[in-house]
């Protein structure tokens, strides 16, 4: 008498398989969670990074000040235009002499016009890096015209990407 064991075979490499499976599906989760405290760190680390305020030399870490972002009305007009808002630049007050310091890319003019909205924009990069990292971001619709300003570059050597 002959006994299959075909059968008997495939449900052995389907256990050994599903264990190989699982084996590494834990693998990944252990290294996932490791991947979020490390990006923690340097989350936490961002926000130590120093901005000075151009006016008066003030140095102060980023988790201490307040981001403001502004936009502009782009009123209706024709049919079917306008009627939106567009951001504009993003800026923080100084606590100590109250100026505006304006926060624009030192890189913005020398880029390909197509790439200007792109990661290779460095304002880009710091919104995405930097901005999340501020004591709190504030949406303004309407300037402090009556403020004096500076502007600060922040280009390559500023941003430390993941």
């Amino acid at each position: 008498m002959q006994v299959d064991i075909s059968n008997y075979n495939k449900k052995i490499k389907d256990t050994i398989f599903f264990n190989i499976i699982e084996k590494y599906n834990k693998e990944l989760n252990k290294l996932n969670k490791e991947k979020e405290k490390i990006k923690d760190v340097i989350k936490k680390a961002r926000g130590h990074r120093e901005l000075t305020c151009l006016c008066c030399d003030s140095i102060y870490k980023i988790k201490d000040l307040i981001y403001i972002q502004t936009y502009w009305h782009i009123p209706p007009h024709g049919c079917t235009g306008g009627d939106y808002w567009v951001q504009g630049e993003g800026y923080f007050i100084c606590p100590n002499c109250n100026v505006r310091n304006r926060l624009l890319s030192s890189n913005e003019y020398s880029l390909e016009y197509e790439d200007r909205n792109t990661m290779k924009n460095s304002l880009v990069r710091f919104n995405r890096y930097y901005k999340p990292e501020f004591k709190d971001r504030i949406d303004e619709t309407k300037e402090h015209e009556k403020l004096k300003f500076v502007n600060i570059a922040v280009g390559k050597d500023f941003i430390v990407e993941e």
